[in-house]
């Protein structure tokens, strides 16, 4: 349906060794599967309470990194910002949390292969700048989300947060939200 002007916002503070835990559960899984995992099993839980879950999956873009990486697998510094849209099944649709791990594994490393093989920001290039910026202000005013499915119902992103300790006159800062 289309979007109201009711938004939320959530975010969890887990330590890595906990995240770390929960990747055993499926041999294979990364940090971002696990992520994904947590954020699918909220949502469940959420869209369950208000008897509002489909039966299909939702879907999630995640803004991944395009940087080349150098020999040690950082990102090459060049400035500005170089993310492609993925989309991931969040198989909102299993009960079970492992099963759903499982999945969201399988379904991400199906999404980076895709997403290797057709970069969308080579589709976008293509087009003229200012025709994303309009089909998005059509399909909104016009509540087109009604008639037409949208491609992906939420965002989900993952950045690490500094490396160092920062401080501000002093004081260390604690939390990023």
């Amino acid at each position: 349906q289309a979007i109201s002007k009711k938004h939320f916002f959530a975010s969890a503070h887990l330590p890595l060794y906990k995240v770390k835990e929960i990747r055993k559960a499926y041999p294979g899984s990364t940090i971002n599967d696990v992520v994904l995992a947590i954020c699918s099993g909220a949502l469940r839980k959420n869209l369950e309470t208000s008897n509002e879950l489909p039966e299909e999956s939702l879907v999630a873009m995640i803004p991944v990194s395009k940087r080349e990486k150098d020999e040690q697998g950082s990102p090459k510094s060049s400035g500005g910002n170089l993310i492609s849209p993925m989309l991931i099944s969040l198989a909102t649709d299993l009960d079970s949390p492992s099963s759903r791990l499982g999945m969201i594994h399988q379904n991400a490393l199906r999404a980076k292969e895709f997403n290797y093989k057709v970069a969308v920001e080579r589709i976008m290039k293509h087009l003229p700048s200012w025709s994303s910026s309009l089909t998005m202000k059509a399909y909104t005013r016009l509540r087109l989300a009604n008639i037409l499915k949208p491609v992906f119902n939420l965002i989900i992103t993952n950045v690490p947060g500094p490396k160092v300790p920062l401080f501000l006159n002093g004081a260390e800062l604690k939390s990023l939200e």
